[in-house]
């Protein structure tokens, strides 16, 4: 379904990704982790056509995308979560998702439909006619969810969305991707809640200093001392 082939990207003299190459099969729910800086959010971004790389090759569905602007990524099928949660506050609840539908249709009442579709799937249809600016935290990002479900993707990047929330909202939450997943959405995941993450993904990339350090089971991968070390530093590891 994905694959990315030598992909590169630097700022300036800063190299942020160096040469990560890998493939996401339909179905999937595959996790991403590394520490602060290792290139994560830039991966997603270069994949969501937010940016370029500067070397390398991303394929979606068979389909070379690297170089394509973001919307029309979007409107193959590959959409992205926000790792910091964007509302539009002056509006409400279903016109924010609404935004979304917008990408499949010109059509208003349709638009509608689909987003309240999507509001509900989330748990957010007694929420569908407040201001989106009253909505709670939690609220807030399966509102961005919402949003993001509501353009259609077949595989969906989420960044970050456990980020602040307590356990039972983690759980919960969790939940959530699983069904989601059920119902045919193929998932990559960045998440810095380990525990959480190594629950729900069948495959975990790790990135350290821009470059792939790791991938396998959950397992696997939290005992790889590559990964030990990047997390914990090398007298961890040594020990």
């Amino acid at each position: 379904m994905l694959q990315l082939t030598r992909v590169s990207k630097h700022f300036g003299g800063l190299a942020v990704l160096r040469e990560v190459s890998f493939t996401i099969e339909r179905g999937e729910i595959v996790g991403l982790i590394g520490p602060n800086g290792a290139g994560k959010s830039t991966l997603f971004n270069l994949i969501c056509g937010l940016a370029r790389p500067n070397t390398g090759a991303i394929s979606f569905a068979g389909r070379r995308i690297d170089g394509l602007p973001a919307h029309r990524v979007c409107a193959l099928g590959l959409a992205k979560t926000s790792q910091l949660v964007r509302i539009f506050p002056g509006m409400s609840v279903t016109d924010n998702a609404l935004v979304g539908a917008l990408l499949r249709t010109r059509n208003i009442r349709q638009a509608r439909s689909i987003a309240m579709a999507a509001l509900e799937r989330l748990g957010l249809g007694h929420a569908a006619y407040l201001s989106a600016s009253d909505l709670g935290l939690v609220d807030r990002m399966r509102l961005e969810l919402a949003r993001a479900l509501c353009t259609e993707p077949a595989l969906l990047l989420v960044d970050e969305l456990l980020a602040g929330l307590g356990p039972a909202e983690v759980n919960v939450t969790l939940e959530l991707l699983r069904r989601l997943h059920s119902q045919g959405l193929t998932l990559a995941i960045i998440e810095h809640n380990l525990g959480a993450l190594m629950r729900l993904c069948g495959r975990v990339l790790a990135l350290d200093a821009g470059r792939l350090i790791a991938e396998g089971s959950p397992e696997a991968v939290s005992r790889d001392p590559r990964v030990v070390e990047s997390y914990l530093g090398g007298a961890a590891g040594d020990a």
